[in-house]
Order: structure tokens, then C-alpha cells, then sequence
């Protein structure tokens, strides 16, 4: 199986839950029928472009589709979440979880049979799944498309409707992007249960990842005040500041 090693990410932390490597997407090739009937994978000619990425959506929603419903995954429903939620050996074991976790588990689905490329797309509050060159993203814990009217419902219930779909929503979510979103969920979800020290590795991760925001640091700086730790404390709240 084709894999590749996170790029830009400290080798430390190059994990994702799947041995360090996540699934690398750039060589697949879009399997399109020929004039005889068979289908093999070949390089898309510009005048059949169209026709092919509408089969590379299909085949991905249905990739998608499959490994909720064939395999049980679904958005959990814990309240309050627990980090057993965003933890991707967990989420196999229980068949729920968030849906960043269950979009890595379908992208890997997808890629093991052979559908089309499938990318994901920094939505906020629910991680979504999106083709490249696709009218519509698709939500990981069912395979629905997502279409932008749906996509600004999907905004308006979780953020309130002053919060507008934007075009960097429907930005490709890098690998590092991936890592920090789930780091970012880990610490959430071990600080409201309690578990500071494990939130602090969370946090830790996050900051020596790179690009750590004044709210990293304030969080993190926060997690410091709870097990008394005042000059690391002092130390986030300066670079908050910066």
C-alpha cells in the first residue's frame, strides 16, 4: 500500500494513529471505462475531464457511504464527549467518534478500494471530505453530499447565523492540518473530563508542531495555572502577547 510520511511534521509526532504514516493520495489514478467496456486506471484527457471527475465523486460518496453503513462508523453522541471520541483505536474498536477520525478511517477505506482521490477540507466544527474538482464536499460520518446551501445550514446550527460559508472553509486540509485539529480536539476533550496532564500533552504537541495560535498559548498557560506551575504559565501568557 502506498503511504508517506507527514510532511513538515516533526518525526515525533508523525502518527495520525497509523503507524506514523498517513495515506498519500498523489499517485491515484482515476479508473475511467474504455471504448471496449473494461475499466482500467489511465490518465484523464482534458476533453473527458468533466465525465470523469463526476464518476470519481460517485465512486468516493459511495466509498464513503460504505464505510459508515457496511462497517457501523457513526458520529458519536456522548454529552459530555469523552477523548475516546478522537482517538482512532478507539473509534475502530467502538465504531463511533468524531468526525475527523472517521473521515481518516474513510479516506483509508476509499483509497483500499480503489476509489477515486479523496481530500480533506478545513470546515469548521464538523471535518468534511472533499474530490478535487467536485461541486460539493461530503460528510465522513454518512457519505452526503454537501452542497453550499447545505454547507451554510451545516454553519448555522453549530455557530449561529451570523457565522458566513467562506472559501477558505473549502480549503484542503493539509496533514499538519490534520494533526493540529486532532491535537486541538484531544486537549478540549481531556480538560472537560478532568484529565489535565494528558490535556497538557496535548497542548505541548500542538505548540511544538508549529503554528500555535495566542489561543494555544492561553490554553495551555491555563492547563500551567491548574497544576501550579507558574513560570511555564508566564511563559505562554507572554507569548500570547506577542
Amino acid at each position: 500500500d502506498s503511504t508517506t510520511e507527514l510532511p513538515g511534521v516533526p518525526a515525533a509526532y508523525t502518527t495520525l494513529g497509523v503507524r506514523g504514516r498517513v495515506m498519500d493520495f498523489s499517485r491515484t489514478r482515476i479508473a475511467v471505462p474504455t471504448s471496449s467496456g473494461n475499466r482500467r486506471g489511465r490518465s484523464v484527457a482534458a476533453p473527458t475531464q468533466c465525465r470523469a471527475t463526476g464518476l470519481a465523486c460517485q465512486r468516493t460518496g459511495s466509498a464513503i457511504a460504505a464505510s459508515t453503513q457496511q462497517y457501523g462508523f457513526q458520529q458519536d453522541d456522548w454529552n459530555p464527549p469523552k477523548p475516546e471520541s478522537a482517538l482512532l483505536h478507539r473509534i475502530l474498536q467502538r465504531r463511533q467518534g468524531q468526525p475527523l477520525g472517521i473521515a481518516l478511517i474513510a479516506m483509508e477505506l476509499a483509497r483500499r478500494s480503489r476509489a477515486s482521490r479523496c481530500k480533506a477540507s478545513i470546515f469548521p466544527g464538523h471535518f468534511l471530505l472533499r474530490v478535487p474538482g467536485a461541486d460539493h464536499l461530503l460528510d465522513p460520518c454518512s457519505g452526503r453530499r454537501l452542497y453550499p446551501k447545505d454547507c451554510r445550514e451545516l454553519l448555522t446550527r453549530q455557530f449561529g447565523p451570523d457565522m458566513q460559508l467562506r472559501v477558505e472553509h473549502m480549503t484542503q486540509a493539509t496533514p499538519l492540518d490534520m494533526l493540529q485539529r486532532m491535537s486541538r480536539n484531544l486537549r478540549h476533550l481531556h480538560l472537560i473530563n478532568d484529565n489535565f496532564m494528558a490535556s497538557l500533552k496535548d497542548a505541548d504537541r500542538i505548540v511544538e508542531l508549529g503554528q500555535a495560535t495566542s489561543h494555544d498559548h492561553l490554553a495551555r498557560a491555563g492547563l500551567y495555572q491548574a497544576l501550579e506551575c507558574p513560570q511555564a504559565e508566564r511563559f505562554d501568557l507572554e507569548h500570547a502577547c506577542c
